[in-house]
């Protein structure tokens, strides 16, 4: 199946005629594969070099019988959100007094035999003790975490319970991430119902805290993972290079022409001279009759550091369609 895409420049003056890709003064052809009732395609360059508007109102889509054909444009998100994977934790059984709770535990983790040891109140934990909680490292994490998935042994069933969450990076000082959280681990008429995600707002620390109430039976672990927040992933984008030129009225203004309408939403900026900085306004508009809008206002920089230049990182702006 062969689409030709086309697009106008200039108005039909309000007259109702049936368009066709002889009305259009430019246009380029679309391979598409199969039967399907709908194509998604990524405008090239060539595209917004050629409209006129900026949302791409001066565009049309034919089909190989010159037919036009309805579209609509969908922009692309600047950012998502990606989600990672679980992440494998250490962890070591608190034992003590029920009486007193898990809060009443001094804890040290002694890491200088190149294992860790667990020590609470001076003294390695009695196995005898009542299981009061599990202490989990994570040292190891560089990111935040929003949730601990739980494993439960494949014996354990009917758990009904309610955990609490805290978190600490000397062991010291803990805060509550999440005081009354349900987990639970169910089966009747061979199905099986479980709730064994305890989820809490991201946070990066070097412990956590896993507890019960004193009153509740102790809840008994085979494994645990920490699920890490979502991260933000910048969508790929296209870069154009524009060379500027100087403003002979003004000193120290410059023009860009972007040679199209782009869908602009990042600015790179690079200084002409090494260690300069300059505080800069960015203005923009379609036509030279046009007034100039004002994007955005910013430092930039180019500095040499230790025999490596840093830069000013891209700037981010509201997504602009002029020309310059």
């Amino acid at each position: 199946m062969r689409i030709v895409l086309a697009w106008l420049l200039c108005l039909l003056n309000g007259v109702a005629i049936a368009e066709t890709p002889e009305d259009f003064a430019f246009g380029m052809p679309l391979e598409t594969r199969g039967a399907e009732a709908l194509f998604q395609v990524e405008l090239p360059q060539a595209v917004y070099e050629g409209v006129l508007r900026a949302d791409l109102g001066d565009l049309r889509v034919f089909n190989a019988s010159g037919e036009a054909v309805p579209h609509a444009f969908l922009p692309q998100p600047a950012t998502s959100r990606e989600k990672q994977q679980p992440l494998r934790l250490t962890f070591f059984a608190l034992r003590g007094d029920a009486v007193v709770g898990v809060d009443a535990l001094e804890v040290r983790i002694d890491r200088s035999s190149g294992r860790a040891v667990l020590t609470m109140n001076g003294r390695p934990p009695l196995r005898t003790a009542t299981l009061l909680g599990y202490l989990i490292d994570a040292t190891a994490i560089e990111q935040p975490l929003q949730a601990l998935a739980l494993e439960l042994p494949r014996s354990v069933d009917n758990v009904v319970t309610r955990v609490r969450v805290d978190a600490s990076d000397d062991l010291a000082r803990w805060s509550t991430l999440v005081a009354d959280a349900p987990v639970l681990r169910l089966e009747a008429g061979g199905q099986r119902l479980e709730q064994l995600l305890v989820e809490f707002p991201p946070r990066q620390a070097k412990f956590f805290r896993l507890s019960w109430p004193s009153a509740a039976p102790a809840l008994q672990l085979a494994g645990l993972a920490g699920e890490p927040g979502e991260t933000v992933v910048e969508a790929p984008r296209q870069w154009k290079q524009v060379a500027g030129s100087a403003v002979q009225e003004h000193s120290g203004e410059y023009v860009f022409d972007l040679g199209g309408r782009f869908p602009v939403d990042r600015l790179r900026l690079v200084l002409p001279q090494a260690n300069s900085v300059a505080s800069v306004e960015v203005l923009a508009r379609t036509r030279a009759s046009d007034p100039w809008r004002r994007i955005t206002a910013n430092t930039v920089y180019r500095l040499g550091v230790a025999g490596q230049e840093v830069g000013n990182p891209d700037l981010p702006i509201a997504p602009v369609g002029e020309r310059s």
